[in-house]
């Protein structure tokens, strides 16, 4: 099981996803001889730090800013070529969170693993695939830059995004990627969840009832906490231990809420610590409030 501080899955998967792309607009960044000070009061600032800290940290790489000040454009000649968005870290750094720096500097560290990694590809294996829980707004920017990847449909603005997951790193599954694992959507769908149970185990392993209006969480340091959403049948015990009533969200990779959906008010307090807890994650999800029915999630309504 992958545990980290930071994920890098938080902020790799665009970059990963979008290799190879259609090139970006900008001029390269020269290795500055000095350091640029860590400045996030504008997008400017930020997106002119953290091109200067990559050029600075690998003179072998050609930084470019992309068609905004959160764009950045990373090359080199040994075919790396990777698309990285400033917006989830300078957002949260917005957010005035304690650690921004380091999730900043850590962020940095990231990229420079990534463009390693591009450069000494290694083959894709069935135990590594997992699948990870996204809002449609990452989901829409993963399929412009990747329309053919593993991407299903969840419930309400939750998508599942199907993941290659190594120790530094983690990319989309593309065609490309099923080729090489020599598997079809489906068998790589049914493989990550298998992956995912094998490292979870099932959410009776940390859901304990809860009465009305009392709410529980699960959170801790694994970037697949939000996937215990997966699959749904897997919490039909939970929901019976709770009376047949259960709401959840998932408003960061690393969170899952939940609360006694017996209580008229349960979903919209619910809702509102979703939606504090995701704008202040380094990276949220989503703030909607799901419920456990027989046939699937449903996103729910306070009408019940």
């Amino acid at each position: 099981m992958r545990a980290v501080t930071v994920p890098p899955l938080v902020l790799l998967l665009v970059a990963c996803a979008t290799a190879n792309g259609p090139a970006a607009a900008g001029s390269a960044s020269p290795a500055a001889a000095a350091p640029v000070p860590f400045d996030t009061r504008t997008p400017q600032s930020f997106g002119a730090w953290a091109r200067a800290e990559l050029a600075r940290a690998d003179s072998t790489l050609t930084v470019e800013r992309g068609e905004d000040d959160l764009a950045v454009r990373v090359t080199r000649a040994d075919a790396v070529d990777l698309r990285i968005w400033l917006g989830r870290p300078y957002e949260y750094c917005q957010s005035g969170a304690d650690d921004c720096e380091q999730m900043a500097r850590h962020f940095i560290t990231s990229i420079l693993e990534s463009a390693r990694s591009a450069a000494n590809p290694q083959p894709a294996r069935p135990e590594q695939l997992m699948p990870a829980i996204r809002g449609a707004a990452d989901v829409a920017a993963y399929r412009e830059n990747s329309p053919d990847a593993l991407i299903e449909p969840l419930v309400g603005d939750l998508f599942v995004v199907y993941m290659i997951d190594g120790p530094n790193t983690a990319s989309g599954v593309g065609p490309g990627t099923l080729e090489e694992l020599g598997m079809d959507r489906e068998q790589a769908k049914a493989r990550a969840l298998d992956n995912l149970r094998a490292q979870l185990g099932g959410p009776e392993k940390y859901v304990k009832p809860v009465q009305a209006p009392a709410m529980g969480y699960v959170d801790f340091e694994h970037y697949y906490v939000s996937s215990l959403l997966l699959p749904h049948q897997a919490w039909a015990p939970v929901v019976e231990a709770m009376g047949g009533e259960l709401l959840v969200s998932v408003p960061a990779p690393e969170i899952l809420l939940y609360a006694n959906g017996g209580d008229p008010g349960a979903v919209m307090t619910l809702g509102m610590v979703s939606q504090e807890v995701s704008s202040k994650a380094q990276r949220g999800i989503s703030a909607t409030v799901l419920r456990w029915t027989p046939e699937g999630w449903q996103v729910a309504t306070n009408s019940k």
